[in-house]
Protein backbone atom coordinates (compact mmCIF):
# COMPACT_ATOMS: atom_id res chain seq x y z
CA UNK A 1 0.00 0.00 0.00
CA UNK A 2 2.71 2.41 0.94
CA UNK A 3 4.60 1.65 -2.19
CA UNK A 4 1.65 2.32 -4.44
CA UNK A 5 0.74 5.41 -2.48
CA UNK A 6 4.18 6.80 -2.75
CA UNK A 7 4.29 5.89 -6.39
CA UNK A 8 1.03 7.63 -7.08
CA UNK A 9 2.19 10.67 -5.24
CA UNK A 10 5.40 10.58 -7.19
CA UNK A 11 3.46 10.47 -10.43
CA UNK A 12 1.47 13.54 -9.45
CA UNK A 13 4.66 15.40 -8.62
CA UNK A 14 6.14 14.30 -11.91
CA UNK A 15 3.13 15.58 -13.81
CA UNK A 16 3.44 18.85 -12.03
CA UNK A 17 7.13 19.11 -12.66
CA UNK A 18 6.92 17.97 -16.26
CA UNK A 19 3.99 20.12 -17.31
CA UNK A 20 4.37 22.92 -19.87
CA UNK A 21 5.05 26.28 -18.26
CA UNK A 22 2.02 28.52 -18.42
CA UNK A 23 -0.38 25.62 -19.26
CA UNK A 24 -3.77 25.44 -17.69
CA UNK A 25 -4.02 22.89 -14.86
CA UNK A 26 -5.74 19.63 -15.59
CA UNK A 27 -9.05 18.78 -14.01
CA UNK A 28 -7.39 16.08 -11.88
CA UNK A 29 -4.92 18.59 -10.53
CA UNK A 30 -7.70 20.95 -9.71
CA UNK A 31 -9.66 18.21 -7.98
CA UNK A 32 -6.72 16.98 -5.93
CA UNK A 33 -5.14 20.24 -5.03
CA UNK A 34 -8.30 22.21 -4.47
CA UNK A 35 -9.08 25.74 -5.31
CA UNK A 36 -7.01 27.21 -2.49
CA UNK A 37 -3.65 26.87 -4.23
CA UNK A 38 -2.61 30.42 -5.10
CA UNK A 39 -0.50 29.29 -8.02
CA UNK A 40 -3.55 27.74 -9.69
CA UNK A 41 -5.77 30.76 -9.17
CA UNK A 42 -6.73 32.49 -12.45
CA UNK A 43 -4.74 35.66 -13.20
CA UNK A 44 -6.87 38.78 -13.86
CA UNK A 45 -5.45 41.30 -16.50
CA UNK A 46 -5.58 44.88 -15.35
CA UNK A 47 -6.45 46.03 -18.91
CA UNK A 48 -9.57 43.90 -18.90
CA UNK A 49 -10.72 45.21 -15.68
CA UNK A 50 -13.73 47.54 -15.66
CA UNK A 51 -11.61 50.42 -14.41
CA UNK A 52 -9.29 50.36 -17.46
CA UNK A 53 -12.03 50.40 -20.21
CA UNK A 54 -12.37 54.27 -20.53
CA UNK A 55 -8.62 54.64 -20.98
CA UNK A 56 -8.68 52.07 -23.78
CA UNK A 57 -11.50 53.89 -25.62
CA UNK A 58 -9.74 57.23 -25.23
CA UNK A 59 -6.62 55.77 -26.83
CA UNK A 60 -8.68 54.50 -29.76
CA UNK A 61 -10.37 57.88 -30.28
CA UNK A 62 -6.98 59.64 -30.38
CA UNK A 63 -5.49 57.11 -32.78
CA UNK A 64 -8.29 57.36 -35.42
CA UNK A 65 -7.55 60.95 -36.70
CA UNK A 66 -3.83 60.23 -36.58
CA UNK A 67 -4.33 57.18 -38.79
CA UNK A 68 -6.52 59.24 -41.19
CA UNK A 69 -3.90 62.01 -41.47
CA UNK A 70 -1.16 59.45 -42.01
CA UNK A 71 -2.96 57.66 -44.84
CA UNK A 72 -4.08 60.97 -46.42
CA UNK A 73 -0.50 62.25 -46.45
CA UNK A 74 0.66 58.93 -47.91
CA UNK A 75 -1.92 59.15 -50.72
CA UNK A 76 -0.94 62.76 -51.56
CA UNK A 77 2.74 61.83 -51.60
CA UNK A 78 2.06 58.90 -53.94
CA UNK A 79 0.00 61.10 -56.30
CA UNK A 80 2.75 63.74 -56.43
CA UNK A 81 5.34 61.06 -57.07
CA UNK A 82 3.30 59.68 -59.97
CA UNK A 83 2.57 63.13 -61.43
CA UNK A 84 6.20 64.32 -61.38
CA UNK A 85 7.30 62.41 -64.53
CA UNK A 86 4.19 63.56 -66.36
CA UNK A 87 4.83 67.19 -65.43
CA UNK A 88 8.48 66.91 -66.42
CA UNK A 89 7.51 65.43 -69.80
CA UNK A 90 4.98 68.19 -70.31
CA UNK A 91 7.64 70.83 -69.59
CA UNK A 92 10.05 69.20 -72.04
CA UNK A 93 7.36 69.01 -74.72
CA UNK A 94 6.33 72.61 -74.20
CA UNK A 95 9.97 73.74 -74.39
CA UNK A 96 10.54 71.86 -77.64
CA UNK A 97 7.27 73.14 -78.97
CA UNK A 98 8.20 76.74 -78.21
CA UNK A 99 11.60 76.50 -79.85
CA UNK A 100 11.95 77.73 -83.39
CA UNK A 101 11.27 74.80 -85.68
CA UNK A 102 12.82 74.96 -89.13
CA UNK A 103 10.66 72.75 -91.36
CA UNK A 104 12.96 73.04 -94.35
CA UNK A 105 16.08 72.11 -92.40
CA UNK A 106 14.37 69.14 -90.75
CA UNK A 107 13.08 67.91 -94.11
CA UNK A 108 16.50 68.23 -95.74
CA UNK A 109 18.15 66.42 -92.84
CA UNK A 110 15.64 63.55 -93.02
CA UNK A 111 16.04 63.20 -96.80
CA UNK A 112 19.81 63.09 -96.46
CA UNK A 113 19.55 60.50 -93.71
CA UNK A 114 17.27 58.28 -95.79
CA UNK A 115 19.49 58.73 -98.85
CA UNK A 116 22.55 57.56 -96.90
CA UNK A 117 20.74 54.57 -95.41
CA UNK A 118 19.00 53.54 -98.63
CA UNK A 119 20.33 50.93 -101.02
CA UNK A 120 19.15 49.37 -104.28
CA UNK A 121 17.50 46.04 -103.36
CA UNK A 122 17.08 43.08 -105.62
CA UNK A 123 14.15 43.15 -108.02
CA UNK A 124 11.33 40.94 -106.75
CA UNK A 125 9.02 41.33 -109.73
CA UNK A 126 9.82 40.75 -113.40
CA UNK A 127 9.91 43.71 -115.77
CA UNK A 128 10.35 46.14 -112.87
CA UNK A 129 13.25 48.05 -111.43
CA UNK A 130 14.26 49.51 -108.10
CA UNK A 131 15.97 52.80 -107.34
CA UNK A 132 17.86 54.24 -104.43
CA UNK A 133 16.14 56.87 -102.31
CA UNK A 134 18.69 59.55 -103.19
CA UNK A 135 18.24 59.07 -106.95
CA UNK A 136 14.49 59.66 -106.58
CA UNK A 137 13.96 62.21 -103.83
CA UNK A 138 17.17 64.20 -103.98
CA UNK A 139 16.44 67.92 -104.01
CA UNK A 140 18.92 68.63 -106.81
CA UNK A 141 19.01 65.66 -109.17
CA UNK A 142 16.10 63.47 -108.03
CA UNK A 143 13.67 61.90 -110.49
CA UNK A 144 10.75 63.24 -108.43
CA UNK A 145 10.45 67.02 -108.94
CA UNK A 146 11.38 68.76 -105.73
CA UNK A 147 8.32 71.08 -105.68
CA UNK A 148 6.26 67.95 -104.97
CA UNK A 149 8.08 67.55 -101.61
CA UNK A 150 6.46 69.81 -99.01
CA UNK A 151 8.37 71.38 -96.14
CA UNK A 152 5.65 71.01 -93.51
CA UNK A 153 2.48 69.06 -92.88
CA UNK A 154 0.35 72.22 -92.93
CA UNK A 155 1.83 73.15 -96.30
CA UNK A 156 0.91 69.68 -97.57
CA UNK A 157 -2.70 70.03 -96.40
CA UNK A 158 -3.00 73.52 -97.83
CA UNK A 159 -1.62 72.56 -101.26
CA UNK A 160 -3.70 69.37 -101.39
CA UNK A 161 -6.77 71.48 -100.70
CA UNK A 162 -6.00 74.24 -103.20
CA UNK A 163 -4.50 72.08 -105.96
CA UNK A 164 -6.82 69.06 -105.56
CA UNK A 165 -3.99 66.53 -105.46
CA UNK A 166 -3.19 63.43 -103.48
CA UNK A 167 -0.96 63.88 -100.45
CA UNK A 168 1.57 61.16 -99.60
CA UNK A 169 2.79 61.00 -96.00
CA UNK A 170 5.65 58.77 -94.92
CA UNK A 171 6.29 58.57 -91.16
CA UNK A 172 9.78 57.31 -90.38
CA UNK A 173 10.92 55.86 -87.05
CA UNK A 174 14.72 55.52 -86.75
CA UNK A 175 14.38 53.27 -83.70
CA UNK A 176 12.54 50.27 -85.16
CA UNK A 177 14.49 47.40 -86.70
CA UNK A 178 12.76 47.47 -90.10
CA UNK A 179 13.06 51.24 -90.47
CA UNK A 180 14.33 51.12 -94.08
CA UNK A 181 12.09 48.32 -95.36
CA UNK A 182 9.35 50.69 -96.56
CA UNK A 183 11.90 53.07 -98.08
CA UNK A 184 13.74 50.43 -100.10
CA UNK A 185 10.84 48.18 -101.08
CA UNK A 186 7.92 50.60 -101.47
CA UNK A 187 9.04 54.21 -101.87
CA UNK A 188 11.87 53.23 -104.21
CA UNK A 189 9.89 50.76 -106.34
CA UNK A 190 9.17 51.63 -109.95
CA UNK A 191 5.47 50.93 -109.54
CA UNK A 192 5.15 53.31 -106.61
CA UNK A 193 7.19 56.02 -108.36
CA UNK A 194 4.94 55.73 -111.43
CA UNK A 195 1.91 56.33 -109.20
CA UNK A 196 3.54 59.47 -107.80
CA UNK A 197 4.32 60.80 -111.27
CA UNK A 198 0.97 59.80 -112.80
CA UNK A 199 -1.15 61.48 -110.13
CA UNK A 200 1.41 64.21 -109.32
CA UNK A 201 1.27 63.45 -105.63
CA UNK A 202 2.49 65.93 -103.04
CA UNK A 203 4.97 64.31 -100.67
CA UNK A 204 5.83 64.87 -97.04
CA UNK A 205 8.31 62.88 -94.98
CA UNK A 206 8.20 63.04 -91.19
CA UNK A 207 10.31 61.72 -88.34
CA UNK A 208 8.18 60.61 -85.37
CA UNK A 209 11.01 61.47 -82.98
CA UNK A 210 10.40 65.15 -83.82
CA UNK A 211 7.46 67.12 -82.50
CA UNK A 212 5.82 67.67 -85.89
CA UNK A 213 6.08 64.02 -86.92
CA UNK A 214 4.69 62.93 -83.56
CA UNK A 215 1.79 65.36 -83.82
CA UNK A 216 0.97 64.13 -87.34
CA UNK A 217 1.07 60.51 -86.15
CA UNK A 218 -1.29 61.35 -83.29
CA UNK A 219 -3.67 63.25 -85.55
CA UNK A 220 -3.75 60.33 -88.02
CA UNK A 221 -3.99 57.83 -85.11
CA UNK A 222 -0.96 55.87 -86.30
CA UNK A 223 0.56 53.51 -83.74
CA UNK A 224 2.92 51.38 -85.86
CA UNK A 225 5.93 52.62 -87.77
CA UNK A 226 7.06 52.99 -90.51
CA UNK A 227 3.77 54.08 -92.04
CA UNK A 228 2.52 55.29 -95.43
CA UNK A 229 -0.68 57.38 -95.61
CA UNK A 230 -2.45 58.80 -98.66
CA UNK A 231 -4.68 61.87 -98.17
CA UNK A 232 -7.27 63.29 -100.55
CA UNK A 233 -9.59 66.28 -100.43
CA UNK A 234 -13.05 65.27 -99.24
CA UNK A 235 -14.95 68.54 -99.06
CA UNK A 236 -14.09 72.19 -99.36
CA UNK A 237 -12.91 72.20 -95.75
CA UNK A 238 -11.67 68.68 -94.89
CA UNK A 239 -9.36 65.96 -96.17
CA UNK A 240 -9.66 62.21 -95.62
CA UNK A 241 -7.31 59.24 -95.41
CA UNK A 242 -7.97 56.98 -98.40
CA UNK A 243 -5.06 54.58 -97.91
CA UNK A 244 -2.88 53.61 -94.96
CA UNK A 245 -0.29 50.89 -94.59
CA UNK A 246 1.86 50.18 -91.52
CA UNK A 247 1.97 46.42 -91.22
CA UNK A 248 4.57 43.86 -92.28
CA UNK A 249 6.17 44.60 -95.61
CA UNK A 250 4.97 41.23 -96.91
CA UNK A 251 1.34 42.41 -96.62
CA UNK A 252 1.86 45.38 -98.94
CA UNK A 253 -0.16 45.08 -102.14
CA UNK A 254 0.53 47.74 -104.78
CA UNK A 255 -2.66 46.76 -106.64
CA UNK A 256 -4.73 47.83 -103.65
CA UNK A 257 -3.08 51.26 -103.65
CA UNK A 258 -3.60 51.65 -107.38
CA UNK A 259 -7.26 50.63 -107.07
CA UNK A 260 -7.82 53.24 -104.36
CA UNK A 261 -6.18 55.98 -106.45
CA UNK A 262 -8.16 55.02 -109.57
CA UNK A 263 -11.40 55.08 -107.58
CA UNK A 264 -10.74 58.44 -105.90
CA UNK A 265 -9.18 60.31 -108.83
CA UNK A 266 -12.48 60.96 -110.74
CA UNK A 267 -13.91 62.70 -107.68
CA UNK A 268 -10.84 64.96 -107.58
CA UNK A 269 -11.30 65.73 -111.27
CA UNK A 270 -14.95 66.54 -110.60
CA UNK A 271 -13.99 68.89 -107.76
CA UNK A 272 -11.39 70.49 -110.04
CA UNK A 273 -14.06 71.02 -112.70
CA UNK A 274 -16.46 72.45 -110.12
CA UNK A 275 -13.74 74.76 -108.85
CA UNK A 276 -12.93 75.87 -112.39
CA UNK A 277 -16.62 76.56 -113.01
CA UNK A 278 -16.81 78.54 -109.79
CA UNK A 279 -13.68 80.48 -110.70
CA UNK A 280 -15.00 81.08 -114.22
CA UNK A 281 -18.34 82.30 -112.87
CA UNK A 282 -16.55 84.48 -110.35
CA UNK A 283 -14.30 85.86 -113.08
CA UNK A 284 -17.35 86.59 -115.22
CA UNK A 285 -19.07 88.32 -112.32
CA UNK A 286 -15.92 90.27 -111.58
CA UNK A 287 -15.72 91.39 -115.20
CA UNK A 288 -19.38 92.40 -115.15
CA UNK A 289 -18.91 94.23 -111.87
CA UNK A 290 -15.82 95.95 -113.26
CA UNK A 291 -17.69 97.03 -116.39
CA UNK A 292 -20.56 98.25 -114.25
CA UNK A 293 -18.18 100.16 -111.98
CA UNK A 294 -16.41 101.62 -115.01
CA UNK A 295 -19.73 102.69 -116.52
CA UNK A 296 -20.75 104.13 -113.17
CA UNK A 297 -17.45 106.02 -112.95
CA UNK A 298 -17.98 107.43 -116.46
CA UNK A 299 -21.52 108.48 -115.60
CA UNK A 300 -20.35 110.05 -112.37
CA UNK A 301 -17.53 111.82 -114.21
CA UNK A 302 -19.94 113.16 -116.83
CA UNK A 303 -22.31 114.24 -114.09
CA UNK A 304 -19.46 115.93 -112.25
CA UNK A 305 -18.28 117.70 -115.40
CA UNK A 306 -21.84 118.76 -116.20
CA UNK A 307 -22.27 120.09 -112.65
CA UNK A 308 -18.95 121.90 -112.88
CA UNK A 309 -19.92 123.35 -116.25
CA UNK A 310 -23.24 124.57 -114.89
CA UNK A 311 -21.53 126.01 -111.83
CA UNK A 312 -18.86 127.64 -113.93
CA UNK A 313 -21.46 129.09 -116.27
CA UNK A 314 -23.41 130.40 -113.32
CA UNK A 315 -20.27 131.92 -111.84
CA UNK A 316 -19.31 133.43 -115.20
CA UNK A 317 -22.81 134.75 -115.68
CA UNK A 318 -22.74 136.21 -112.20
CA UNK A 319 -19.32 137.69 -112.88
CA UNK A 320 -20.51 139.15 -116.15
CA UNK A 321 -23.51 140.63 -114.39
CA UNK A 322 -21.31 142.13 -111.70
CA UNK A 323 -18.85 143.33 -114.34
CA UNK A 324 -21.64 144.94 -116.31
CA UNK A 325 -22.95 146.65 -113.19
CA UNK A 326 -19.44 147.85 -112.38
CA UNK A 327 -18.97 149.20 -115.93
CA UNK A 328 -22.30 151.02 -115.67
CA UNK A 329 -21.18 152.43 -112.33
CA UNK A 330 -17.80 153.39 -113.84
CA UNK A 331 -19.53 154.96 -116.81
CA UNK A 332 -21.54 157.09 -114.44
CA UNK A 333 -18.27 158.21 -112.84
CA UNK A 334 -16.47 158.84 -116.15
CA UNK A 335 -15.57 162.47 -116.80
CA UNK A 336 -16.86 164.08 -119.96
CA UNK A 337 -14.43 164.94 -122.72
CA UNK A 338 -13.16 168.51 -122.35
CA UNK A 339 -12.71 170.77 -125.36
CA UNK A 340 -9.37 172.38 -126.00
CA UNK A 341 -10.68 175.97 -126.46
CA UNK A 342 -12.43 175.83 -123.06
CA UNK A 343 -9.46 174.57 -121.07
CA UNK A 344 -5.77 174.31 -121.57
CA UNK A 345 -5.45 171.46 -118.99
CA UNK A 346 -6.12 168.92 -121.68
CA UNK A 347 -4.12 166.04 -123.03
CA UNK A 348 -4.97 164.90 -126.52
CA UNK A 349 -4.36 161.15 -126.84
CA UNK A 350 -4.62 158.85 -129.85
CA UNK A 351 -5.55 155.29 -128.79
CA UNK A 352 -5.05 152.26 -131.05
CA UNK A 353 -7.35 149.44 -129.93
CA UNK A 354 -6.61 145.75 -130.15
CA UNK A 355 -8.65 145.51 -133.37
CA UNK A 356 -6.45 148.25 -134.92
CA UNK A 357 -9.25 150.82 -134.60
CA UNK A 358 -7.87 154.28 -133.80
CA UNK A 359 -9.64 156.67 -131.43
CA UNK A 360 -8.64 160.20 -130.51
CA UNK A 361 -9.97 161.71 -127.29
CA UNK A 362 -9.18 164.55 -124.95
CA UNK A 363 -8.57 163.90 -121.21
CA UNK A 364 -8.13 166.29 -118.34
CA UNK A 365 -4.48 165.78 -117.40
CA UNK A 366 -5.24 166.18 -113.68
CA UNK A 367 -6.99 162.78 -113.77
CA UNK A 368 -5.18 159.48 -113.18
CA UNK A 369 -4.32 157.21 -116.11
CA UNK A 370 -7.01 154.84 -114.78
CA UNK A 371 -9.49 157.20 -116.44
CA UNK A 372 -8.02 156.22 -119.83
CA UNK A 373 -8.20 152.55 -118.84
CA UNK A 374 -11.90 152.89 -117.93
CA UNK A 375 -12.66 154.70 -121.19
CA UNK A 376 -10.91 151.99 -123.27
CA UNK A 377 -12.79 149.27 -121.33
CA UNK A 378 -16.14 150.97 -121.99
CA UNK A 379 -15.32 151.39 -125.68
CA UNK A 380 -14.23 147.77 -126.15
CA UNK A 381 -17.30 146.38 -124.37
CA UNK A 382 -19.67 148.71 -126.22
CA UNK A 383 -20.93 150.28 -123.03
CA UNK A 384 -19.78 153.78 -123.93
CA UNK A 385 -22.72 154.28 -126.30
CA UNK A 386 -25.23 152.24 -124.29
CA UNK A 387 -28.37 153.85 -122.88
CA UNK A 388 -28.33 151.67 -119.73
CA UNK A 389 -27.87 153.42 -116.46
CA UNK A 390 -26.57 152.26 -113.08
CA UNK A 391 -29.52 151.83 -110.73
CA UNK A 392 -27.81 151.32 -107.36
CA UNK A 393 -26.71 154.79 -106.31
CA UNK A 394 -23.17 156.02 -106.28
CA UNK A 395 -21.46 153.00 -104.63
CA UNK A 396 -19.88 150.26 -106.76
CA UNK A 397 -21.30 146.70 -106.64
CA UNK A 398 -20.37 144.90 -103.41
CA UNK A 399 -18.07 141.92 -103.52
CA UNK A 400 -16.66 142.68 -106.93
CA UNK A 401 -13.13 143.78 -107.76
CA UNK A 402 -12.51 144.74 -111.35
CA UNK A 403 -9.30 143.86 -113.20
CA UNK A 404 -8.43 145.31 -116.57
CA UNK A 405 -7.54 142.52 -118.99
CA UNK A 406 -5.26 144.70 -121.09
CA UNK A 407 -2.39 147.06 -120.68
CA UNK A 408 -1.78 150.54 -122.11
CA UNK A 409 1.70 151.15 -123.43
CA UNK A 410 3.62 153.97 -125.05
CA UNK A 411 5.36 152.80 -128.23
CA UNK A 412 8.51 154.96 -128.15
CA UNK A 413 10.16 154.27 -125.83
CA UNK A 414 7.91 151.37 -125.02
CA UNK A 415 6.70 151.26 -121.45
CA UNK A 416 3.51 150.36 -119.63
CA UNK A 417 1.36 153.06 -118.12
CA UNK A 418 0.60 152.85 -114.42
CA UNK A 419 -3.03 153.22 -113.40
CA UNK A 420 -2.33 155.39 -110.35
CA UNK A 421 -0.05 157.86 -112.16
CA UNK A 422 -1.57 161.22 -113.14
CA UNK A 423 -1.78 162.00 -116.82
CA UNK A 424 0.23 165.19 -116.48
CA UNK A 425 3.07 163.28 -114.85
CA UNK A 426 3.45 160.98 -117.85
CA UNK A 427 5.42 162.95 -120.44
CA UNK A 428 4.73 160.46 -123.16
CA UNK A 429 1.05 161.40 -123.31
CA UNK A 430 1.00 164.95 -122.03
CA UNK A 431 0.20 167.26 -123.67
CA UNK A 432 -0.38 164.67 -126.36
CA UNK A 433 0.71 161.20 -127.28
CA UNK A 434 -0.07 157.79 -128.68
CA UNK A 435 -1.25 154.77 -126.68
CA UNK A 436 -1.46 151.15 -127.78
CA UNK A 437 -3.90 148.69 -126.19
CA UNK A 438 -2.23 145.30 -125.63
CA UNK A 439 -4.27 142.34 -124.38
CA UNK A 440 -2.76 140.37 -121.51
CA UNK A 441 -1.20 137.05 -122.47
CA UNK A 442 -3.84 134.98 -120.67
CA UNK A 443 -6.49 136.65 -122.78
CA UNK A 444 -4.56 136.73 -126.07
Amino acid sequence: MNFFSSNRNGNHEGERLGSIPGAFPTPEALSTSGHNDPELQPIHDEATSPASSPVKYLHLLLQIPLYILYYLASVILIILTLMKPILNFNKIYDRRHREHYDHGAEMTSLLEELSCASYTPEVSEPNSSQYSFGSLYNSDMGAIPFPYIQNSYLELLDNCSTQYKFGLIYLHDPIVTNKMSYVNNILCSERFVNCIKTYQMLLWFGDVTNSEGLQVANSLKVRKFPCIVILAKKTSETAEVIFSFNGPIEDYNPKKLEAVLVKKYPSLLQMIEERQNIDRDRHTRDQQDERFRESLRRDQERERQRAETILREQQEQEMETQKKQWLLWRKSRLHSEPSIPESEDVSRIAIRLANNERIIRNFNYSLPIEEIYAYVELVQTGMIDSDEQYQYGTSPPEGYEHHYRFRLTIPVPRRELDLDTLIRDEHGICPSGNIIVEPLEEDS
